[in-house]
């Protein structure tokens, strides 16, 4: 069986829907496979399609939902209160329409799977990979306001290379780029060389 032919039309067979959170606000979805549903809750540098193999490789047994978190894709923008709460609604959007009792969130993702999961009581499995938790007492946070800031102005590029410095995620080319280029038309990438899966 030819592998990479099987994957292109199980790829052409994902489906895209949406559902509305709790403020109005528009969360976008693809959907693989059949059998229980399951939510892959992607991380803060990427969107559903970043965990397309996953989904893939799960979609023989599952019913994969893939959401694009606020901010990315099919999905809606940041509202100027956001913070976990907003995660935790647009997921429990995702599954009431879907019925998942099953859920697996990367870094921030993962927060918001185990923050929902921790009142919601129907949610039976939680797997999260790397969740965005600092346990260094030293690291500073100092930056957040100006990430908060920047989201409320609704400048996503802005505020994703402050917060890539802020938990030094940022890769050594981008120390030596200035900030107005990262944060200009043409730094807006859909893909950053040598980071797979970003998508700004």
């Amino acid at each position: 069986m030819n592998t990479a032919r099987t994957a292109q039309k199980t790829t052409a067979q994902m489906t895209t829907g949406s559902v509305v959170s709790r403020d109005g606000t528009r969360i976008g979805y693809l959907r693989l496979g059949h059998g229980p549903a399951v939510v892959l809750l992607h991380g803060s540098m990427e969107s559903a399609r970043s965990h397309t193999r996953l989904a893939l490789a799960l979609a023989g047994a599952f019913t994969v939902y893939l959401p694009d978190r606020r901010g990315r894709g099919m999905s809606g923008p940041y509202p100027a209160e956001y913070g976990i709460g907003t995660e935790v609604e647009d997921l429990e959007a995702v599954l009431a329409e879907s019925g998942a009792q099953l859920v697996f969130g990367v870094s921030a993702g993962g927060l918001a799977a185990l923050e929902t999961a921790r009142t919601r009581p129907d949610i039976r499995k939680v797997a999260v990979y790397e969740p965005a938790l600092v346990m260094d007492a030293g690291w500073s946070s100092d930056w957040i306001s100006r990430f908060d800031h920047e989201m409320a102005q609704g400048n996503t590029a802005a505020a994703l290379i402050t917060s890539m410095y802020g938990f030094d995620l940022a890769p050594p080319v981008f120390k030596l780029m200035p900030r107005r280029l990262l944060e200009s038309p043409a730094g807006q990438l859909r893909t950053v060389p040598g980071i797979p899966g970003t998508a700004w």
